[in-house]
């Protein structure tokens, strides 16, 4: 008897050992919302030289905003869709979204925004930046 009781209550502490640890990743700091404020900023922690944003006609594409922002000289744009856009999951399947008949533009997707940066020299640290955010919120 003493034995099974040993060994419940061992179960016991181990039971209570897991689901306190199971809640380990809460700590996890949350990422903070992808904006298109958020970005530059972030763009201009790492020093880059940002020019003025320019609006884009987004509803061409199917967006409901979008701009051009010059970094380091040479334009990227963000568009934001509105969340679970029919165009918008077309382009998260393809990792591209197509002008119908005249090119197939590479994209990288967060939550509901789009980035066109394929051409950019620092793509890789820029779209780094862009996917640290949430842009499911």
């Amino acid at each position: 008897m003493k034995k099974k009781s040993l060994v419940l209550m061992m179960f016991l502490f181990l039971a209570v050992g897991l689901i306190a640890c199971g809640n380990a990743d809460s700590k996890v700091p949350k990422k903070e919302a992808l904006t298109f404020e958020n970005f530059e900023k972030a763009l201009k922690k790492e020093k880059y030289d940002l020019g003025e944003r320019k609006e884009k006609m987004a509803e061409f594409i199917g967006a409901k905003e979008g701009f051009a922002l010059p970094v380091n000289n040479k334009n990227i744009e963000i568009y934001q869709f509105e969340k679970n856009d029919k165009k918008l999951k077309e382009i998260t399947k393809n990792k591209e979204f197509e002008i119908e008949g005249i090119a197939k533009i590479p994209v990288e997707v967060n939550g509901n925004f789009i980035l066109i940066a394929s051409e950019h020299p620092d793509k890789d640290k820029i779209i780094e930046i862009f996917n640290s955010f949430d842009g499911s919120k």
